[in-house]
């Protein structure tokens, strides 16, 4: 069984054209910001992946500048697992995941996995090993990581939050080679109507990356602060955090908020 870690980085869509502050996207700016994201917190989370028997494809639109395809290709090089697809615009991006897969697969493989994972987010270091576990003997299962992690780098430290999200942008579809579709035929959040779900509610396997140029993803401020968060689970450097004391403070302010919103209603 083949497994193929897949990421959009800036293909063209005419749905999203502004950023969650209606910045335009796809501009040299907004690469250059992106591209910095992705360097800094998914490429080392998949690179200190515990389990290397994987394909990490990355999806380029054919019009990225050239600057920055010298800088991706000279990258891809360099690291085994990582293959860029040049592609026209998120229309064909179906297409082409299916049939690059179909060329590389084995003829004694019977089914594949699909991973979803965003360029400006991250995965702890046993997320592919686990999808991978889960997987074995399912001949077409969805597979919904639902606990992880939410890191807002609007503030300084950096606050940390643990976050459960149920079909959330990190999720794996298994499936037959005969019937390949992979796991962009649907939305993330789509796939709630499938029949066979796994909803792995084990260690927190993802990171959530809050920034100022997000398209969608906002602070959760109704989720709890940690503290044990640990960078190199995630390939990442130390990262200052928010202190015990400020953590408990919010912690302490938020289920006194809770608490007053039950007693309220009842």
């Amino acid at each position: 069984m083949k497994h193929f870690l897949c990421t959009r980085f800036n293909l063209r869509n005419e749905n999203w054209v502004r950023t969650k502050k209606g910045e335009v996207v796809l501009t040299p700016e907004w690469l250059s910001q992106r591209y910095k994201i992705f360097m800094d917190y998914c490429v080392p989370s998949v690179i200190n992946q515990t389990n290397r028997n994987f394909t990490w494809l990355i999806f380029f639109d054919i019009h990225t500048p050239q600057d920055f395809k010298n800088s991706i290709n000279n990258f891809a090089s360099d690291t085994k697992a990582f293959q860029p697809l040049y592609i026209d615009g998120v229309k064909n991006l179906q297409s082409a995941l299916k049939n690059h897969i179909i060329g590389s697969i084995d003829e004694w493989d019977s089914s594949v996995i699909t991973s979803r994972l965003d360029n400006d987010d991250a995965l702890h270091k046993d997320f592919i090993d686990t999808i991978q576990n889960l997987a074995q003997g399912q001949k077409r299962v969805i597979i919904d990581v639902i606990r992880g992690y939410q890191m807002n780098t609007g503030k300084q430290p950096f606050e940390i939050r643990k976050h459960f999200k149920y079909y959330n942008p990190f999720i794996s579809l298994v499936e037959s080679v005969e019937n390949l579709k992979g796991v962009y035929s649907r939305d993330h959040y789509k796939w709630s109507s499938e029949k066979n779900i796994i909803a792995y509610r084990g260690e927190r396997l993802w990171l959530e990356i809050v920034h100022e140029r997000n398209m969608i993803n906002d602070v959760k401020n109704q989720y709890y602060l940690t503290t044990k968060f640990k960078g190199e689970d995630f390939g990442l450097k130390p990262i200052k955090t928010q202190d015990t004391f400020y953590t408990h403070c919010f912690n302490l302010k938020l289920r006194l908020k809770k608490l007053y919103k039950k007693i309220k209603s009842s």
